[in-house]
């Protein structure tokens, strides 16, 4: 016998006399298989889990499973006795447990020395490692894990758990999947589920599965009752409860079934007075620190997680609530996601296992209360489930090469689970779209409470008698909006159907227009990302030194450089030439108002015509494409209609992040149009120019105050050319202010395409409704003669989803507008200069 084989049989030696003294608590113990045939043989085996302190191994199904039981040695004939009397037929299915228990650890102390190298998920890991596991992951990959603390256990070890996101959990549209195991110290073989989830989430991240990572989050628990599950290593191999000890209870007796303690119907069925008992549900709802940190969880995102899952060993079962036998309103859905995940472990089971069994908890097993199950639904989960694994006939000892088998299986169901039940949250998250039709200034004004008062959000503002508002509602607000406009006989009607599956299609559209023109196309042909459109402006600062001057105004508030054109064939230093400031991109869902920018650069530098040479002699130009670069990056990648910034202040609110940088500006800020609710979409922010966005704004405009003539900041979308001021007065220039405008909507119109309304030009409080702290107000009051807000077209049906191909037309238009404007407001500009130099 070689040295390491020899060393091998010592260590077995020594493990199998440990072994031995541990389990020797069991002797005597005996298991027993019983044959349900109804559900009154149920009810008689449940009744004598309370009277008899009978530990149930696997719960039967009448006709299909027979119960598994454990019996001491002192209640083994009255066991038997009340069996035999109601004609219940049973049989020895392990005659001695302590030897049971014994093989089993030899067993998995072989597998682990035969596999020094093992995983965690590959084998049953100690606390430890789990725990040195969860860690390296989230060091391994910081970018879409995070690793949270829950808190100590009752015997102060860590619950961690893993937060897994492409988004950093910051896209409300994806939902949220959360599983976790271990509520029941010795089922061990739930731990490298849960393991094994994440190493396939994150480590082994396949072509096919991309999708589950992209579109749902995931919070993974593997292991909640830690000291419970470390005390089944080292004492009591079959110990099921906490670790907790309150000697106000009783003096004996530790731990509480922790499955028995959530607040749900809290010790009314299928429990015991006992503290010793197994199924004893804790003297109050939530006693055990471990089961509150699986609620907390529950409702620090109760918004979002769709899927709950509790996992547990064995039986092969897909459970659902409610223990009390009541049924969920959804129980349809309940059922068929599932059936779905059952039916997908089954496509891979082992011969020897039963098919995965899906129904009520209560109308499949037995009555309970307390359950983690029952109080995911209770509290507003769509779907929670209790998930039993398979036990081969060997219950909480399965052979540890049977885990690889289990994990493969078990994640096939998760992996359907989850697709299915995101279409769920995709239909209830499903906004709808609605056009409302504005007859005159009192539907307007309606219209601007219910922005406020139900939080809608304002794809387009709408003219009296012209030109439909059109605004999404949240899901629960939908009813109140209707019943406003109904009350109020505004006529309105559904624009869009299913948001989600348009934006799904948009995606499409501009993928595939980037697949037809591919290494044919510059960015003001398409919709740039952040960075090419950096690269866009370097590249023409390199190309044309003379005239261009790249300027970056600083960071954002995640750190992007918020970079601009000064463009110039004076360098910016001869004061008879007016400066024309313009920006885009302030809310970043308005992709279309990026290309119109670069487009302007491209106009006046690389394809500058010969009947345009005055713009580029007569003109100083500054041209922001991006305003708002960290919501604009943040459309692109998770939300595609976000339209705030992305700063963050937790003192203010801990979950909603940015503000409205066109309601940002000092300038009866705060006042009108706005909204005080951290979350709204027109959120001013706390205090005029938090945002560093709008700051840079204003340096700008006051560095050149006395040489810029006209402001433009576009957006989009309606067709609009608006002035100031919001709160219903107008400027001393207004007439001057009606007539560039219109100049410029009249140029646009000459070459707009016959589905797209002609431009409409006036003073935005009048001309749609006040607002206050607009780029738009806070230019003109500082000083700028000609200051507007320019929306560009959507062509009746589109909003912010304009197919690429209509990119090149608004670019053309939209440049001849502006071309005529910097043309009339240069003309003001001389008159003024003139007059001042005289």
């Amino acid at each position: 016998m070689d040295v390491h084989n020899f060393i091998f049989v010592i260590l077995c030696s020594l493990f199998a006399l440990t072994a031995a003294g541990k389990n020797d608590v069991y002797l005597g113990y005996t298991v027993h298989g019983i044959e349900i045939k109804d559900g009154g043989d149920q009810e008689i085996l449940q009744k004598m889990v309370i009277s008899l302190d009978v530990d149930i191994w696997q719960y039967g199904f009448p006709g299909v499973r027979d119960a598994i039981v454990m019996v001491s040695s002192e209640n083994k004939d009255n066991f038997l006795r009340q069996l035999d009397d109601n004609e219940i037929s049973h049989y020895l299915h392990i005659e001695d447990v302590t030897n049971f228990l014994n093989e089993q650890d030899l067993e998995v102390s072989r597998w682990k020395a035969s596999r020094r190298n093992a995983v965690p998920f590959e084998d049953y890991p100690r606390y430890h490692e789990i725990d040195a596991y969860l860690e390296r992951i989230a060091s391994q990959y910081p970018d879409i894990v995070t690793i949270v603390n829950s808190g100590p256990s009752f015997e102060g070890r860590s619950i961690k758990y893993l937060k897994i996101s492409t988004t950093n959990f910051t896209n409300t549209s994806k939902p949220i999947y959360f599983m976790n195991a271990m509520l029941h110290a010795r089922e061990w073989v739930t731990a490298p589920v849960a393991l094994y989830s994440i190493h396939r989430l994150v480590e082994d991240l396949r072509s096919q599965d991309r999708d589950l990572l992209d579109n749902i989050d995931w919070i993974i628990m593997p292991l909640v009752n830690v000291d419970g599950y470390e005390y089944s290593h080292i004492d009591r191999r079959l110990w099921r409860r906490t670790r907790s000890f309150n000697p106000a209870v009783n003096l004996t007796c530790y731990g509480v079934d922790a499955n028995r303690n959530f607040n749900v119907s809290h010790n009314t069925i299928g429990v015991s007075t006992d503290p010793c008992s197994d199924v004893y549900p804790g003297h109050v709802p939530f006693s055990e620190r471990e089961t509150g940190y699986v609620r907390d969880i529950l409702h620090q995102y109760i918004d979002r997680i769709q899927l709950y899952l509790d996992i547990h060993s064995h039986g092969n079962y897909v459970l659902y609530g409610y223990g009390n036998t009541t049924l969920p309103t959804n129980v349809l859905d309940l059922h068929h996601v599932g059936a779905i995940m059952g039916a997908a472990i089954d496509v891979m089971k082992l011969p020897q296992a039963g098919y995965y069994l899906v129904g009520n908890s209560a109308l499949v097993l037995y009555g309970s209360s307390g359950s983690a199950q029952d109080y995911g639904q209770h509290v507003g989960v769509p779907f929670s489930y209790t998930l039993e694994l398979p036990g081969y006939g060997y219950a909480f000892s399965v052979p540890p090469q049977y885990i690889a088998q289990i994990n493969e299986e078990t994640w096939l169901g998760i992996a359907a689970s989850a697709r299915v039940s995101l279409q769920y949250y995709r239909a209830r998250l499903n906004i709808i779209i609605h056009g409302i039709k504005l007859i005159d200034q009192s539907d307007v004004n309606i219209l601007r409470e219910l922005v406020v008062n139900l939080n809608l959000d304002v794809w387009s503002h709408g003219a009296v008698g012209l030109r439909d508002a059109v605004v999404m509602v949240a899901k629960e607000n939908e009813a109140k909006l209707l019943h406003h406009l109904d009350d109020n006989g505004i006529n309105h009607y559904i624009h869009l159907a299913d948001v989600v599956k348009a934006l799904d299609e948009h995606d499409e559209v501009i993928s595939k227009w980037r697949r037809r023109r591919s290494g044919k196309m510059v960015p003001f042909e398409d919709y740039p990302t952040y960075e090419e459109v950096n690269n866009y402006m370097e590249g023409l600062a390199t190309q044309y030194p003379n005239i261009v001057t790249l300027v970056n105004a600083g960071p954002s508030f995640e750190g992007r450089d918020i970079k601009y054109l000064k463009i110039s064939t004076t360098n910016f230093t001869d004061p008879s030439k007016p400066i024309y400031f313009m920006d885009a991109t302030m809310h970043s869902r308005e992709w279309v108002t990026t290309p119109v920018t670069l487009y302007a650069m491209h106009r006046l530098l690389e394809d500058l015509r010969s009947d345009e040479r005055d713009l580029l002699e007569n003109v100083d130009w500054i041209i922001m494409p991006i305003v708002n670069p960290d919501g604009y990056v943040f459309t692109h990648t998770d939300q595609r209609l976000w339209r705030r910034t992305r700063s963050y202040r937790p003192e203010i609110s801990t979950t909603c992040y940015g503000v409205d940088a066109n309601r940002n500006f000092n300038i009866s800020f705060n006042t009108i149009g706005v909204s005080s609710n951290p979350c709204s979409d027109i959120y001013p922010g706390p205090a005029p120019f938090s945002e560093i966005e709008a700051v840079y704004i204003r340096d700008i405009v006051f560095e050149h105050l006395n040489r810029i003539q006209l402001y433009l900041n576009i957006h989009s979308y309606g067709n609009f050319i608006l002035f100031g001021y919001d709160d219903l007065t107008l400027p001393p220039n207004a007439v001057e202010l009606h007539y560039v405008g219109a100049v410029m909507g009249a140029a646009i119109d000459t070459i707009k395409l016959p589905i797209a309304p002609h431009y409409l030009v006036g003073n935005s409080a009048y001309l749609l409704y006040p607002v206050s702290g607009s780029a738009q107000d806070y230019v003109q009051y500082a000083g700028v003669p000609y200051a507007y807000t320019l929306e560009l077209p959507e062509f009746s049906r589109y909003d912010f989803r304009v197919p690429p191909e209509y990119i090149e037309q608004i670019n053309a238009e939209t440049w001849k507008g502006i071309a005529a404007s910097a043309r009339a407001s240069t003309l003001f500009y001389t008159r003024r200069y003139t007059r001042n130099s005289v």
